[in-house]
């Protein structure tokens, strides 16, 4: 009896200081744990935007790529191969007509009503993407011409000319640009 007493006579306990500092550190972890969480999520948020943003500008350059390598296809330059300014022209005609349509077809601008087109085969000053634009989506086509080594041992070089399809996509966090090559057989 007499230890029981004295187990129940004992000082030993949790004082007011003492709760009240396991309440401020359970509090810290709890709070840090809580801001970890949503940065976390906010990190979430802004990546998905980032790749929505990037996925819609590389299906739009997928899809402006596509018509202008059909429609390269089923037209054929059939003036003097060696007359490039010719050949430019004709090619930079197709463009716009593929992107503009022809007056019997509807073009890609009014396909993807969505996407603003700029002009740089008329106009090759025009910045791109135009800043002053409100549209989220922008799309612009570039003439190319370059000289790319082969793999020849004497380390001649290949011409070739194509298209540069650039797509620029506004996203909560910055602006995605894809783009791809269309080249000209």
């Amino acid at each position: 009896m007499k230890r029981c007493k004295r187990r129940y006579n004992s000082k030993k306990g949790v004082t007011l200081v003492e709760l009240v500092v396991a309440i401020a550190i359970v509090s810290i972890v709890f709070a840090s744990t809580m801001t970890a969480i949503v940065h976390g999520y906010i990190s979430i948020v802004e990546n998905k935007s980032l790749e929505d943003a990037s996925a819609q500008a590389q299906g739009v350059a997928d899809t402006v790529s596509t018509a202008l390598e059909k429609a390269f296809s089923s037209n054929n330059y059939t003036g003097d191969a060696t007359d490039q300014t010719a050949k430019k022209t004709f090619y930079n005609n197709l463009v716009l007509e593929t992107i503009d349509g022809d007056g019997t077809y509807d073009g890609l601008s009014t396909k993807l009503n969505n996407v603003k087109f700029i002009d740089q085969i008329s106009n090759p000053s025009v910045d791109f993407p135009d800043s002053s634009s409100i549209s989220d989506m922008q799309c612009t086509v570039q003439y190319l011409t370059n000289s790319l080594p082969t793999s020849a041992s004497d380390g001649s070089h290949k011409e070739f000319a194509g298209y540069k399809v650039m797509v620029n996509a506004k996203s909560s966090q910055g602006d995605i640009i894809a783009s791809s090559i269309v080249t000209i057989k």
